[in-house]
């Protein structure tokens, strides 16, 4: 059985071989060369490889907030107004009683998924960034495990909370515990950062982007399944069943994902905060050719584009459950699973044709106002027609941030990625620190006006984006027109 190839032997045979063509492993080859001298490359023989992760960690995370916000709305009345096939839009006024409650629960769940966001939002802004400037020194796999054990951690506390009814807010201590290892956005960082260790610069934007619809895809198989399963026993066994995945993501990341980075263990390898800092403001150190500024800018997309992402997912479930839809677990999960699959489908292949004629800027824009057009509609939507095709008409959005995320990886050097890639997830932490109380808030005082008006403002939101992407196309070609030499895109 052969082993990994070590960097030095990479070395000898990129030199044997260097008459032949460029290929996709001579890419790759190149590509480990870049990275510092203290480091040795292991190229992983199996091309996947961090996509089991995606997929289970996903599938139990995303797969959480069904569960938590239809548990919670559970908690706040009576269990029955979950149930499919119950006739709750039934009333014949407003002051009915039954639209009391219904507007009771929608407006005391949304405040508490406020609390669990903020819990679990602030403290992976301290973890995140020192994590990804950490595993440039010390591993991904590391980073890989840290968050993985707190969420399920988090998630044993959640199952006690529904098992023994203790009180909600135990659940707002179980984000806070997610949240002190990095939670999600940690997650996320690492992938990105590890199939851009793996990757050549031509091919890293697809694959980024499989990676982005696989994690909608997730939310598919997540909320399809759970939605039946919910209706039919409740919330426990679902919850054990997540539990279930987050171990065997864990198992699977400590005996099957082979290191990426290998450092000597040394002095250089130990954990500084005051180290972590000083490589992640490197980054933006360079100003050659306008990288930093590209940086900055790139950052500033991604953080209005997850804004709105991370917004319409946690209000979108209460807009569903509310008058004139009041749909139960097993719609939403038809629902849910629908959108997700031709998110990842139409982002995919989109990209693939779009990669032929226009740059990851461009396709960005267009992902844009997918996303633009399918908010508007559904935040205008009585039928339940128009909601499904706002989905297929939205089927570009998890190509928008993934395009961002190649370009910041064409822009720094390679032993670089870990701490770029920790700046664009403290942002995202950031992000989903504010993005999903503020929206939550704004549901709150507008549901009994216009439940539909969140959607309305992140459409809004997302213009501000089509202007920051002209800023930034303009700027790039004025840095090619006066500079007159080649950009500043390395290519690691």
């Amino acid at each position: 059985m052969k082993r990994p190839l070590l960097s030095n032997e990479v070395e000898t045979i990129n030199n044997e071989e260097s008459e032949e063509p460029d290929d996709e492993e001579t890419n790759l080859i190149r590509h480990h060369q870049k990275l510092r001298r203290s480091h040795s490359v292991v190229i992983p023989r199996r091309r996947v490889v961090v996509e089991p992760i995606v997929f289970l960690y996903c599938t139990a995370v995303i797969g959480n907030l069904p569960v938590s916000q239809q548990y919670l709305y559970s908690r706040f009345g009576n269990s029955s107004y979950l149930k499919d096939g119950v006739n709750r839009c039934n009333f014949s006024s407003t002051n009915d009683s039954t639209s009391i409650a219904i507007l009771y629960m929608q407006e005391h769940t949304a405040k508490w998924l406020q609390y669990i966001s903020l819990a679990g939002s602030v403290l992976s802004i301290f973890v995140v960034p020192f994590l990804g400037s950490y595993s440039d020194r010390a591993g991904r796999r590391i980073a890989f495990i840290v968050p993985s054990v707190f969420t399920l951690l988090k998630f044993i506390l959640n199952a006690f909370v529904i098992y023994f009814k203790l009180p909600v807010y135990v659940l707002v201590l179980a984000a806070g515990l997610d949240g002190f290892g990095g939670s999600i956005a940690a997650m996320f960082m690492v992938a990105f950062i590890y199939i851009s260790d793996i990757t050549s610069p031509m091919e890293r934007a697809i694959r980024i982007t499989i990676l982005e619809g696989l994690i909608m895809f997730s939310m598919a198989v997540s909320q399809l399944g759970l939605g039946y399963w919910i209706d039919a026993s409740g919330f426990l066994y679902p919850y054990l069943a997540l539990i279930g995945l987050l171990i065997l993501n864990l198992i699977y990341i400590v005996f099957f994902v082979p290191e990426t980075l290998i450092v000597e263990k040394n002095k250089e390898a130990r954990f500084s905060m005051i180290t972590e800092l000083k490589a992640i403001l490197s980054v933006l150190k360079t100003k050659e050719n306008g990288r930093r500024i590209k940086i900055v800018f790139l950052n500033i997309l991604i953080f209005l584009v997850v804004f709105t992402n991370v917004s319409t997912v946690n209000v979108r479930l209460l807009f569903l459950m509310n008058i004139p839809f009041c749909w139960g677990p097993i719609k939403l999960g038809i629902f849910g699973a629908i959108g997700a699959v031709a998110n990842q489908v139409i982002s995919v292949i989109s990209v693939k044709i779009f990669k032929f004629c226009l740059s990851e800027m461009w396709i960005s824009l267009i992902g844009i106002f997918s996303s633009m057009a399918s908010l508007l509609l559904f935040s205008f939507s009585e039928h339940e027609w128009e909601l499904y095709l706002a989905c297929v008409i939205g089927g570009m959005v998890s190509a928008i941030v993934a395009m961002y995320r190649a370009l910041l990886s064409h822009l720094v050097h390679a032993h670089e990625l870990g701490a770029v890639f920790a700046l664009t997830a403290c942002v995202e932490a950031i992000c989903m620190l504010i993005a999903t109380p503020v929206m939550s808030e704004v549901y709150e005082i507008t549901v009994s006006i216009n439940p539909g008006f969140v959607f309305f403002m992140n459409s809004l939101i997302l213009t501000v984006a089509v202007i920051f992407v002209l800023v930034y196309v303009c700027y790039e070609r004025r840095i090619d027109r006066y500079e007159r030499r080649e950009p500043f895109h390395i290519q690691s």
